[in-house]
């Protein structure tokens, strides 16, 4: 997985800022990647940048579909404007006003979004018969080797940023899997004393019910008050990768969302729930003691939910 990861970095360069790594010293050094300044306001644009720039000219003629509740959404409608290639999003009913407008407008008259399905998992199988019936090539929003390759260069900014400073945690949010599967890859192999905690939102933690069961489960209910990471089945090859690669769970709560960000805007970020997920797990964590430890977490986006 490494050296797809270290191909993806060279492809995507075109499409995604280096963003900064910036530091707060309290009991622990915090480094914090902010995924949020990316164009696209998301760290998605890595991972389709990647998947779209793989496909051969007969794919890119036929056109593109994804299914997203928005930060992949506007990232496939951003690469898709860029390359002028054409672009369905099937994206949930109920997904903020914000993301949707913001899809259209980086997509231009290169994208045309549907709005169907009460949530994620829904709308994905909607947007696979779609893809289906119009031979049209999906863009997993992260169960895709490329996509999550794409998504790992992440981690490679992050060691380089780092500039040989050891890494002691790292607390990665988990929707699908795909960024957690990128990152972990890449500390795994290059950052080894690194601890990689996957942090879930309550009613949402398919990673942890997948491997408590040994395999991935569809949740009978799924809460949508962080809206970015709401998916009720973690991927299947999301789910293998990172199960070989995280140390340890943690699944937080409202209160903890909340309180990651009204911290975040002291520090002049603007983050939506989502791309505080990482964040409000370092708060929230207690069993581990983290004291004058390095700590990493990403601000993955900020599209909505502010």
């Amino acid at each position: 997985m490494l050296e797809r990861i270290l191909k993806a970095q060279k492809k995507v360069q075109k499409f995604v800022k280096q963003t900064p790594l910036d530091e707060f010293q309290g009991r622990n050094k915090e480094f914090v990647k902010r995924e949020d300044l990316q164009d696209v306001r998301s760290f998605k644009v890595r991972g389709v940048a990647n998947k779209v720039l793989m496909l051969s000219k007969e794919e890119r003629e036929k056109g593109i579909l994804t299914f997203s509740s928005g930060n992949n959404a506007q990232a496939v409608a951003y690469v898709a404007n860029q390359l002028k290639i054409q672009a369905t999003i099937f994206m949930p009913e109920g997904t903020s006003k914000e993301k949707v407008k913001r899809t259209k407008m980086f997509g231009k008259s290169n994208v045309e979004v549907i709005e169907k399905g009460s949530h994620y998992d829904i709308t994905e199988k909607l947007g696979i018969n779609y893809a289906t019936k119009h031979e049209l090539t999906i863009v997993h929003p992260f169960n895709d080797l490329e996509v999550i390759a794409g998504q790992g260069t992440i981690a490679l900014e992050v060691l380089e940023q780092l500039n040989g400073k050891q890494l002691d945690y790292a607390f990665i949010q988990v929707g699908g899997g795909g960024l957690l599967a990128g990152v972990s890859s890449v500390l795994k192999q290059l950052s080894p004393k690194t601890k990689i905690i996957a942090v879930e939102y309550q009613g949402q933690d398919c990673l942890r019910k997948a491997v408590s069961h040994s395999k991935p489960i569809t949740l009978n209910t799924l809460d949508r008050y962080v809206e970015g990471t709401a998916v009720a089945r973690i991927g299947n090859l999301t789910y293998k990768i990172c199960k070989e690669n995280v140390d340890m769970y943690i699944v937080v709560n409202k209160p903890a969302i909340n309180c990651a960000k009204k911290q975040s805007k002291k520090r002049n970020i603007n983050a939506e729930n989502a791309g505080v997920l990482g964040m409000a797990g370092l708060y929230h964590s207690c069993f581990v003691d983290l004291k004058e430890k390095n700590v990493l977490y990403i601000i993955s986006g900020a599209n909505g939910q502010n």
